[in-house]
């Protein structure tokens, strides 16, 4: 061997071992948001709802330290929507859930409250390096999350109307975004 496929060679393995210690830190950290993130969301929704709405914690925490770990436009929209999403906390349950269960419709306040919030987070994804899409499904999916803590008291059709209702309003949202700015000119 010469010196300079030994210096390659050596090179490579330190780049490799560089790379290895970067991944883990990033995971670690990713691990540690999400369990901070998650944690204070476990924390809100056992002071204020049912203690079964814990069961959404463990998903939350996966999906919120996924997202820190992907990085770029999913960390910054986990992180938006998640704030964003405890404003749909500020919605009464009265709003959510109406009086008269017995009625069929009793999905459909689920799904304009779902409309409405999935407008609201459209509006309010950050703009991510690769697109608005990533970034806007992001913050929908960190929304939903927080969502999901609230929610919980209410039945599973009611549950399936508001997700309907968030991916519908933000598809409408990302729509009339792009028709904007295709005809002013803007990529």
């Amino acid at each position: 061997m010469t010196t300079r496929e030994t210096k390659t060679t050596s090179e490579s393995r330190l780049f490799a071992v560089s790379r290895r210690a970067y991944e883990v830190a990033r995971a670690r950290a990713s691990a540690l948001r999400g369990i901070l993130i998650g944690a204070s969301l476990g924390a809100l929704s056992a002071c204020c709802h049912p203690w079964s709405a814990l069961m959404f914690l463990p998903g939350a925490i996966v999906v919120i330290a996924l997202a820190e770990w992907r990085g770029r436009d999913w960390s910054a929209g986990v992180r938006v929507g998640t704030g964003a999403g405890l404003a749909l906390w500020l919605v009464p349950l009265g709003c959510l859930r109406p009086c008269c269960a017995v009625l069929p419709v009793s999905a459909t306040s689920c799904v304009v409250v779902g409309v409405g919030l999935g407008l609201f987070l459209g509006g309010i994804a950050p703009r991510g390096e690769r697109g608005r899409l990533r970034s806007t499904a992001a913050t929908v999916l960190g929304g939903f999350l927080t969502a999901s803590f609230r929610c919980v008291s209410l039945a599973p059709l009611e549950v399936v109307a508001l997700v309907a209702g968030v991916v519908a309003g933000a598809g409408v949202f990302l729509a009339v975004k792009w028709v904007v700015d295709r005809t002013c000119g803007r990529r």
